[in-house]
């Protein structure tokens, strides 16, 4: 599973309103930081880079999705390293990634 919600459990108590409330702010505020991240890549922005794959790093840890804050630690990672030729198929990993976890937490939201 890409997202272990105990995380997510543990910064709310549990509480079901907190929890919506999060997961709405993560997906929204994600999917517009994931434009950015592409931005800055197509940009040759390696601190842009670096500063956006580290917030979404730290949202993603929020989730509890593991795989993709390690992918968003990665970028970060290249980022330090100016490789910014590598970026565009980690971002892709990272796009995939953060769709798989979309998925996940809005099927969560329904139940």
């Amino acid at each position: 599973m890409s997202v272990d919600l105990s995380r997510l459990h543990e910064i709310t108590g549990g509480d079901r309103e907190t929890d919506v409330m999060l997961i709405d702010l993560f997906l929204c505020d994600t999917g517009d930081l994931l434009v950015k991240l592409k931005e800055r890549a197509a940009e040759g922005d390696v601190d842009g880079m670096r500063q956006v794959a580290h917030s979404v790093k730290g949202a993603a840890a929020n989730m509890g999705a593991e795989p993709l804050r390690a992918l968003c630690s990665q970028m970060e990672t290249l980022s330090n390293g100016g490789a910014v030729q590598d970026a565009p198929a980690l971002l892709t990993r990272i796009e995939s990634e953060f769709a798989q976890v979309s998925d996940f937490l809005r099927r969560y939201l329904e139940t």
